[in-house]
């Protein structure tokens, strides 16, 4: 009985992690405007004009991708 207990669980687990998948998929895309004062603000400038990510290790490009 205990074993079906945690099934069900899990099950809800899943279905939940679902359903919040189809909501963001769903979503439409920023307007190109938003994606561009996004990128200002991770995005850095150095002294010599050269951009660089905001945010570093493996993370730093992350938010490159407009798709994702």
């Amino acid at each position: 009985m205990e074993l079906v207990l945690e099934i069900r669980e899990k099950i809800k687990e899943y279905r939940e992690a679902i359903l919040l998948e189809s909501t963001l998929m769903s979503l439409k895309p920023p307007p190109s405007r938003v994606l561009e004062a996004f990128n200002h603000v991770f995005h850095k400038t150095n002294n010599a004009g050269e951009t660089f990510p905001a945010l570093g290790g493996r993370s730093a490009r992350i938010l490159d991708d407009e798709d994702d």
